[in-house]
């Protein structure tokens, strides 16, 4: 059984603030989100929970804790961010760039809040350090409901979590405790600063630097651009990690270090870091998007606080990049099951022609659930998200390996998720956007038209193949660098 008593308050006030609003009690499975066993078979069955928290890093959990904190998810992800799904899409976050202020519908504040108040966010974190400490698969599951309801709002939190792993692996004993409880606790939210206008995706060529202020803090000059949460109305503070270069660094991406930079400082003053205006985006229109954020614009330059060794950051940032390439490809299949569900329940209700046997046409019409075509495209998107999830949670379950398994076999764990990160992004999020099409496509006329629903889970999907790194990106780090690991040896070895 669990010991940490800390762990049990967390589990209990996640439980109760998701049943705050709920109409019923807590329950593993929805009627809009998901359909008849699935949590329960992953939790329960897919999962070897039992075996994972037998192993000493988590050896403090129990079963009924971890079932009690995905129960509260899928009742607060059900009963708040499913009904502020199509309120954030239709008003998109607004700018007010003389009051230094973005504005948001209020019911996207309020599902923000409660999932930040629920202890959702940091989940996987060491309780010593304010997590739960709960294993990346009990977290995936606990945040599947919030991404299949709303997964504009879960952008936030992806790049926070990410945030968080960052810091508790590279930042110094001071940079974590000052920020890791305002992470975890939603004061702050946390952003990943990579991209710059003239560059993109070509870190070799960024150009925003730092420079000594010789108090221990550096002086930041540049833009960055595609910030996921580079402003928002929704958190007191915000951490920003940017790739900058230092003075003689070495030219490309060897010179490249990482640094903090809040929005606002210790001392509560206002940092120089300013939106510099929003992308108008196809889809996940709840979450801001920065269509640049500037650093030291105002007052000739932000200031910020090296994470790690100076040239390391991007060895850093991996960190966090990767957390975020498998939370994408959990993202789309979750994208991928919104889908389906709107799509199954659509076609179970509308009701048009009769059966190809039927030659009266006086017959009554039938639910299109029942023609032959529209079956076959359903199964093929429950087949699709039975396959996405599969990798996706048994991939989960081998990152919780690498750092709890027997002590002999983390390195092959590592190694074996190391390969396939590039695989979960990248197949899951171009299998996501085929899912979400069908789902259009069942619908018929009706999924072209915003009114279903449909065409937004299909808008919202459409970005996973272009984040954190395109595709093609990732076929190259498969095909170039990790297929070729120990001579193609992790390939053979699983």
């Amino acid at each position: 059984m669990m010991r940490s008593q800390a762990m049990r308050a967390l589990a209990k006030r996640a439980l109760s603030t998701a049943t705050a609003t709920a109409s019923s009690t807590p329950h593993l499975t929805s009627s809009k989100l998901l359909h008849g066993r699935e949590l329960q078979f992953l939790l329960h069955e897919f999962i070897d929970l039992q075996a994972l928290l037998a192993t000493e890093r988590f050896r403090d959990h129990d079963v009924e804790t971890i079932e009690s904190i995905v129960e509260a998810g899928s009742t607060l992800a059900e009963e708040v961010f499913y009904d502020a799904n199509p309120i954030g899409d239709r008003e998109a976050p607004t700018y007010d760039a003389d009051a230094d202020a973005v504005v948001h519908p209020a019911a996207v504040v309020d599902a923000q809040r409660q999932y930040a108040e629920g202890g959702f966010i940091g989940m996987t974190l060491e309780q010593d350090k304010g997590g739960l400490g709960l294993p990346v698969c009990a977290a995936a599951l606990a945040n599947l409901p919030f991404s299949v309801a709303n997964t504009g709002l879960m952008s936030y939190h992806g790049v926070t979590n990410g945030s968080i792993t960052l810091l508790a692996a590279h930042g110094s004993p001071e940079q974590q405790a000052t920020w890791l409880p305002k992470l975890t606790s939603g004061e702050a939210y946390g952003t990943m600063c990579l991209s710059e206008s003239h560059a993109g995706s070509s870190l070799t060529d960024l150009r925003t630097s730092a420079a000594p202020n010789g108090d221990g803090s550096y002086a930041i000059k540049g833009n960055k651009m595609w910030i996921t949460g580079g402003d928002q109305g929704l958190s007191e503070n915000i951490v920003h990690f940017v790739l900058a270069k230092l003075p003689g660094a070495p030219p490309g991406v060897k010179g490249i270090s990482l640094f903090l930079v809040p929005k606002v400082l210790e001392n509560g003053e206002r940092n120089d870091v300013y939106l510099g205006g929003m992308n108008h985006k196809m889809g996940q229109i709840a979450s801001v998007n920065a269509g640049e954020l500037l650093f030291g614009d105002r007052t000739g330059a932000a200031t910020g606080y090296l994470v790690g060794e100076p040239h390391e950051g991007l060895k850093c940032m991996f960190v966090m990049m990767n957390e975020l390439r498998v939370g994408v490809g959990m993202g789309a299949a979750a994208s991928g099951v919104a889908g389906y569900t709107a799509a199954l329940r659509y076609a179970r209700d509308r009701a048009q022609g009769r059966p190809l046997t039927s030659k009266d046409p006086a017959a009554p019409m039938v639910p299109i659930v029942q023609h032959a075509d529209v079956k076959r495209m359903l199964l093929t998107m429950r087949a699709l998200n039975e396959a996405m999830r599969a990798l996706a949670y048994s991939e989960a379950v081998t990152m919780d390996l690498a750092h709890a398994g027997p002590e002999g076999t983390r390195e092959a764990s590592q190694r074996r998720i190391d390969l396939m990160i590039p695989v979960i992004k990248g197949w899951l999020t171009e299998l996501g956007m085929e899912v979400t099409s069908l789902g259009v496509q069942v619908h018929g006329g009706m999924g072209y038209v915003e009114e279903t629903g449909a065409a937004q889970y299909l808008r919202d999907v459409r970005i996973t193949p272009i984040y954190e790194g395109t595709n093609g990106i990732q076929a190259i780090d498969l095909a170039g660098r990790k297929l070729g690991m120990r001579q193609g040896g992790v390939v053979r070895d699983h």
